[in-house]
């Protein structure tokens, strides 16, 4: 997976559009985004801001690191600014906290 793949993919997971993510890292136009997502190159001083902007690690985007194949379940519960803060907190949060969070979410009723 590129770059710009990663970059499309957490994107859209976060329900952004491509203007909001160029606001977000402060860029003008969302033909920026458009253009790093077909496989352009994310230029170095970029990489950060974008791992911020999209909630993962720099070592993600650049493809060092896959993500937690369980994070899905976490994003699933992101609706709005409340669940944005724990999703945040839950970054924070020792690895044994994280597990018991994700223990309990797989345990949990899921509406159909």
């Amino acid at each position: 997976m590129t770059v710009g793949e990663r970059i499309k993919q957490k994107r859209i997971e976060l329900n952004m559009s491509q203007d909001e993510l160029a606001k977000k890292v402060g860029y003008k136009s969302r033909s920026s985004i458009q253009k790093i997502e077909c496989a352009r190159r994310l230029p170095l001083p970029k990489v950060e801001k974008m791992a911020a902007a999209l909630d993962c690690t720099p070592s993600f985007l650049m493809g060092w690191e896959e993500p937690n194949p369980e994070e899905h379940l976490i994003n699933a519960y992101v609706k709005n600014a409340q669940d944005q803060e724990f999703l945040a907190l839950y970054h924070q949060a020792d690895p044994v906290f994280q597990q018991a969070v994700l223990n309990f979410l797989k345990n949990a009723p899921h509406d159909p």
